[in-house]
């Protein structure tokens, strides 16, 4: 009270003003960013919902006619050959083959090296398969140890022929054509049919030749 009545007046805080304009450029460009990021998520969310659309109603319209053709390709052109029945009657190839021993298998596997008639049976098909990846991994090792693939390129190539006749001949053996072999470049159902026609027994309907044999 003295201080007051002899003139003392004492001075108020005063703000700092330039403090308080930082605060408010902060505050307006923190307000900018949000309302910014709020439209850019907001247009990421309307894209999202759009895609899901897309996908959803517009699948079949994204498919272009290639890649029909190679689905027509790949699953329809196989089902046409593994649908079809064999013919009816007796097998067409001659007569049965007798079942074989490994060693048996390996023998007439060289001994009908390019022979693409007659028929055989599931054991000298599978038994000759064992034979041919015992030697390939065989090969793969002395390939490895020569640091030199030419003695399984050339194993390869001597092999390639007798294979083929030997599964033509399998094929033979269930009243079906050498040709679907062919069939092994049409992944998948190409390959699972041949694998299955590969396990199939003998055809075992009398064959044409012992037709005519009864009527001599």
């Amino acid at each position: 009270m003295r201080l007051a009545a002899e003139g003392y007046h004492p001075e108020l805080p005063r703000f700092p003003v330039k403090q308080f304009g930082i605060y408010i450029d902060i505050l307006r460009c923190t307000l900018l960013f949000g309302r910014n990021t709020g439209l850019i998520l907001r247009r990421e969310r309307q894209e999202q919902y759009l895609r899901k659309d897309c996908d959803r109603g517009g699948i079949m319209g994204s498919f272009s006619i290639w890649h029909w053709l190679i689905v027509l390709v790949l699953i329809g052109l196989p089902l046409v050959f593994v649908l079809r029945a064999a013919p009816a009657g007796g097998n067409r190839f001659g007569e049965m083959p007798p079942p074989m021993s490994f060693s048996e298998a390996v023998s007439s596997f060289f001994r009908n090296y390019v022979n693409f008639s007659g028929r055989a049976s599931r054991s000298e098909f599978w038994y000759s398969y064992l034979f041919l990846f015992i030697v390939g991994v065989i090969l793969v090792i002395v390939d490895a140890v020569v640091k030199n693939e030419i003695i399984s390129s050339i194993w390869n190539l001597a092999a390639l022929l007798p294979t083929l006749a030997m599964t033509t001949r399998r094929l033979h053996d269930i009243n079906r054509s050498g040709w679907h072999q062919l069939l092994v470049g049409l992944f998948p159902i190409g390959t699972i049919a041949l694998i299955i026609w590969y396990c199939k027994k003998s055809d075992d309907t009398v064959t044409l030749s012992e037709i005519e044999r009864v009527f001599r």
